[in-house]
């Protein structure tokens, strides 16, 4: 049996993840690939996502102030498990995976929080610890939504809050426009370092392209790794 293709999507805080992540499930579903889909991390589900969210509402000290290799451990752990208990049997099966977010999240957003020559030293590190030496699972395709931080912070402001947050308009790394910056470049980077990380620019001359525009092009990028019947 043919292994399944692992697929993740990428971007800054409300570059519009969760829509392309709706839109790529129906398009699978239609194309009769079968598919198992994720979402981190898992606030509800496992332990360590409920951690996650408790770092990113600041309830273990403030979210910029703790370093990225501390940082990144809920993360880790949540895509540890799910990669041991669930994702190596699917791809076995010969299904596909599609996540909205994944371990690849770190590459921009703790290494956002690096200085100078410490964001590289970090970028290793997480490659390094997360996909050999702890065997987190590798996606055959991260799929980066290129949207500017301005645009995103306009985006963000119509998104409904989420269960984690408890009401609160959003999490200490959405309100914080420098941290959005830094990591929009660090994703953008993680593009040029490596040939599984595509981008979709989202922006043209100015203008944030529609939902269904944006899903076209991460159509064609996905058919590149394999022909979909």
């Amino acid at each position: 049996m043919k292994k399944g293709k692992f697929i993740a999507i990428e971007g800054a805080d409300g570059a519009g993840k969760t829509v392309q992540f709706g839109l790529l499930k129906e398009y699978l579903k239609k194309k009769k690939t079968g598919f198992v889909e994720i979402d981190f991390p898992r606030y509800y589900d496992s332990p360590f996502g409920e951690l996650a969210g408790e770092y990113l509402k600041g309830e273990h000290g403030p979210f910029s102030e703790i370093s990225g290799y501390m940082g990144v451990l809920p993360y880790m752990l949540d895509e540890y498990t799910w990669s041991r208990d669930t994702g190596k049997a699917v791809l076995e099966e010969g299904k596909w995976v599609v996540s909205n977010r994944y371990f690849t999240s770190n590459f921009g957003h703790q290494v956002a929080k690096q200085k100078g020559r410490g964001k590289e030293k970090l970028r290793e590190w997480l490659w390094k610890v997360g996909f050999e030496e702890l065997g987190i699972l590798k996606p055959n395709l991260v799929i980066l939504l290129s949207v500017g931080p301005v645009f995103c912070q306009e985006l963000l402001k119509k998104r409904k809050s989420r269960g984690y947050l408890k009401g609160e308009d959003g999490d200490e790394a959405e309100r914080d426009l420098e941290h959005q910056e830094s990591s929009h470049r660090a994703f953008l980077k993680m593009c040029d370092w490596k040939k599984e990380w595509v981008k979709i620019e989202c922006v043209e001359r100015g203008r944030l392209l529609t939902p269904e525009e944006i899903h076209k092009k991460v159509v064609k990028v996905v058919e590149k790794i394999e022909v979909i019947e």
